[in-house]
């Protein structure tokens, strides 16, 4: 994996748990917005790796 794949990983996990927070002191807006960002961070990690497990099974 590369560097910027586990920076991914870490933000989508810190993300989580910074929102896991936030809905429990009442925010419930915040804590959407929060998770949302954990979901974008999760969303380009499997992009990433989706396209380049797609490069090394293609067949040339």
């Amino acid at each position: 994996m590369k560097a910027f794949d586990i920076i991914l990983i870490l933000c989508a996990f810190a993300l989580l748990a910074v929102s896991y927070f936030v809905y429990r002191d009442g925010s419930a807006e915040m804590g959407a917005l929060v998770s949302l960002g954990a979901i974008l961070c999760s969303v380009a990690f499997g992009a990433r790796m989706g396209g380049r497990l797609h490069k090394k099974n293609k067949e040339e």
